[in-house]
């Protein structure tokens, strides 16, 4: 299968003038095995502390009306990349698509995110390594898709930089067998919240008083009796909020 490669515009970074929190996750590419050159992604766009790409799962769009997609962004160890709700701080990824063909949309698949505390502050987000897997629903069943990015994100560890990237990947008509990048978009994929998969029972929310301050009150049970293992709880409001 032939890809379209990134155009030659393809990064600019600028510092931003406040301070951001930073630890390290993990880095979960080294569970997955490096992909074969006939592997369908965007290639590689490296920008200053980071870099990225688009991969897709499947080496045809076969059937069906929607396509396993991932983009990965990898970052020098002790930098960051931000959830959906970054938290007090911080620059959530902004995806554009406007650019692709036989795409109606494409919905982002967020794993979750990890709590960082610096200073008071609380923020959400990926340590050094994620891919968010995507679903890109087709305009027409069955032709290629011709996928094409524009990504603003913010990379940060003592400070944060706005990075952003042209990735395009096409994805050709043909049977949907797994690409090389299958398992690491699966391994992702697998760390989406998900209720119907969720081992945890949650049997109360409400907001009750305490002195002078509203509280979450929240009631939790761990399926299976093996109890928490340093339970968090991270509350995302609407957005813009």
């Amino acid at each position: 299968m032939s890809i379209v490669s990134a155009p030659d515009r393809q990064t600019a970074m600028r510092a931003l003038p406040f301070p951001l929190p930073a630890a390290i996750l993990l880095a979960a590419l080294a569970l997955a095995p490096l992909a074969p050159a006939s592997a369908r992604d965007s290639g590689w766009v490296h920008l200053d502390y980071s870099q990225v790409r688009l991969v897709s799962a499947q080496s045809g769009v076969g059937s069906g009306t929607r396509v396993r997609l991932g983009l990965q962004i990898r970052m020098r160890a002790g930098f960051k990349t931000y959830w959906r709700s970054p938290g007090d701080a911080g620059i959530p990824p902004r995806l554009d698509w406007s650019g692709s063909s036989n795409l109606t949309r494409a919905e982002v698949r967020w794993p979750a995110p990890q709590r960082f505390v610096l200073a008071g502050f609380n923020t959400f987000g990926y340590a050094e390594e994620v891919v968010l897997p995507i679903d890109a629903e087709l305009d027409r069943p069955g032709r290629p898709l011709a996928a094409s990015l524009r990504l603003v994100y913010g990379v940060c560890r003592d400070i944060c930089v706005l990075g952003e990237a042209d990735l395009a990947l096409t994805v050709p008509a043909g049977e949907d067998a797994a690409s090389g990048h299958a398992g690491l978009v699966a391994w992702y994929r697998a760390r989406v919240p998900s209720r119907r998969h969720a081992d945890v029972d949650i049997s109360r929310v409400q907001i009750v008083r305490e002195g002078g301050s509203r509280v979450l009150d929240i009631a939790a049970r761990a399926r299976g009796g093996t109890g928490f293992d340093r339970p968090d709880i991270i509350v995302e409001g609407l957005e813009g909020v």
